[in-house]
């Protein structure tokens, strides 16, 4: 019963990072992304470094302050939304705590997303796809190590903790990658 309920809290908290994720990133991205691939497919790389740079700054520009919010208010938030019902005040503010703990994450999660949508927007899937591979490697190689020195109580923080670490790693990776063939952001 323990590991449903951590499982629970784990996917909930997620949901609360997604949020501003999938409101500020997804909208920006869904716009760029048609304007970025005529741009790969005409050979514009100039332009299409000018795209995603400045979609970049405005990624980064409206999730930091989305993140520092969750970050600062994910146990209130969690108490709010969560503690109620079958789930205690305590309950609610821990779950909130493993939101706070995505919310570190968030912004590289959101630039993530952005960077990747330059492989796409070029037609390559491939390396997204490998990209992803060695993220996941390293989220559970993190998160199975944060999971086992954490307290009882802070094992689904530390999870989530691991997550944003990996995709912070993960994200510098990329953003080396793109950079490399896109000057314009670096």
């Amino acid at each position: 019963n323990a590991v449903a309920v951590g499982f629970t809290s784990y996917q909930k908290g997620q949901l609360m990072m997604m949020l501003p994720h999938s409101i500020i990133t997804v909208s920006i991205i869904t716009a760029l992304l048609p304007r970025l691939s005529r741009q790969a497919h005409d050979k514009d790389l100039s332009a299409f470094g000018g795209e995603l740079s400045a979609s970049l700054r405005l990624v980064a520009a409206l999730i930091i302050p989305s993140a520092i919010f969750l970050l600062a208010c994910g146990p209130w938030i969690g108490a709010l939304l969560y503690g109620y019902g079958a789930s205690s005040r305590e309950q609610g503010t821990a779950l909130g705590g493993v939101a706070s703990m995505f919310a570190l994450g968030l912004p590289a999660f959101s630039l993530f997303y952005v960077l990747l949508r330059s492989y796409y927007a070029q037609e390559n899937t491939k390396t997204p796809f490998m990209i992803n591979l060695g993220f996941n490697a390293l989220h559970i190689v993190i998160g199975f190590t944060l999971f086992s020195v954490m307290p009882s109580g802070l094992q689904v923080a530390g999870l989530a903790l691991g997550y944003s670490i990996a995709y912070a790693i993960t994200c510098a990776i990329t953003w080396r990658r793109v950079g490399k063939r896109v000057p314009e952001i670096t």
